[in-house]
């Protein structure tokens, strides 16, 4: 794919986003949510950004994940700025890694509170797949 061919699938990605999401702006702290799911009062479809976070270089500045290296004490006043910001209790949130594939994993209340980590041992260490509705989170770099 040529410069000319991936500048224009960039901008492709980006409308897609802008049409399909919601932008929001709390102070520093930048997050969205699908436009998809505003009518169901039950489910909370949010998409951090990395900005209005306290992590030093090269974690800037709203990591929330516990597997880069990053300072943990850092990594929990993110989760803590963020789940004060969306209205979620920090236990109760489950932290999805983002990872390229096909596979969705359903969030129930058996795994309220799981990080990606814990979530994936659960799942491998039991016949039947985990199949939740609690708070899932994912994080975006756009």
């Amino acid at each position: 794919m040529g410069p000319t061919c991936f500048g224009n699938f960039f901008n492709a990605l980006i409308r897609l986003k802008e049409k399909n999401m919601i932008r929001h702006e709390q102070g520093e702290l930048v997050f969205f949510s699908y436009s998809i799911f505003t009518s169901y009062e039950q489910i909370l479809s949010d998409v951090s950004s990395w900005k209005g976070g306290v992590s030093a270089q090269p974690f800037d500045s709203l990591d929330l994940a516990l597997s880069v290296g990053d300072d943990l004490v850092a990594v929990m006043t993110n989760r803590e700025r963020l789940c004060k910001t969306i209205g979620v209790e920090v236990d109760a949130m489950t932290i999805a890694q983002l990872v390229q594939g096909t596979h969705i994993e359903v969030v129930t209340s058996s795994s309220r509170g799981l990080d990606a980590a814990k979530l994936l041992k659960c799942r491998s260490s039991s016949s039947s797949p985990i199949v939740p509705r609690s708070h899932s989170l994912t994080q975006s770099g756009m």
